[in-house]
């Protein structure tokens, strides 16, 4: 494991958070540079804020119309207060989150993941992403290294939203 384990990434603007809708890459223990230097406790992480109008925006283009995702009048009088993302935006980052890590320096294929939802995610509110790297084996009948992934999300008070897992291939060429 490096030595530094939050290191920020130079793509991250000096780890400042980021603007409202953006999502950035916060912090990372090591950086693969190679797929055979994949490393057991690996991390990396990404922190967004969804505004209201991307919220609507992505629950359009995926085809959920629930009312929670675009009326606010209708999702104030709920139990969650106010608009809340629909599950795919959330996952469709963290899922987004391992290919721009991995693909930064070398070639990656997502494999298959697993997600839970524990906490709606509220318009505005800032959520944090994270994976960790719990193992890693070379399979050469995929001419890459097999990685599985443990990751969460977590809000500004520190409340799990989401958890999952994840197997991805890292490799030279796809």
């Amino acid at each position: 494991m490096s030595n530094s384990t939050n290191r920020v990434n130079d793509r991250a603007e000096g780890g400042r958070h980021p603007q409202k809708g953006s999502q950035q890459m916060t912090d990372q223990t090591h950086q693969t540079q190679r797929p055979d230097d994949i490393r057991v406790g690996e991390r990396f992480a990404s922190q967004v804020t969804l505004t209201r109008a991307q919220i609507a925006t992505f629950a359009t283009l995926c085809g959920d119309m629930n009312p929670l995702h675009h009326d606010e009048a209708y999702a104030q009088r709920t139990r969650f207060g106010g608009l809340i993302a629909c599950g795919p935006q959330i996952t469709s980052l963290m899922m987004g989150l391992t290919a721009t890590y991995f693909s930064q320096t070398t070639a990656m294929l997502g494999l298959e993941f697993a997600f839970r939802f524990r906490k709606a995610v509220q318009a505005e509110e800032s959520i944090r992403m994270e994976w960790e790297v719990v193992a890693a084996e070379y399979k050469r009948s995929l001419g890459g290294h097999l990685v599985s992934l443990e990751g969460k999300a977590t809000n500004q008070q520190g409340d799990v939203v989401l958890s999952g897992s994840g197997k991805v291939l890292v490799t030279t060429t796809l």
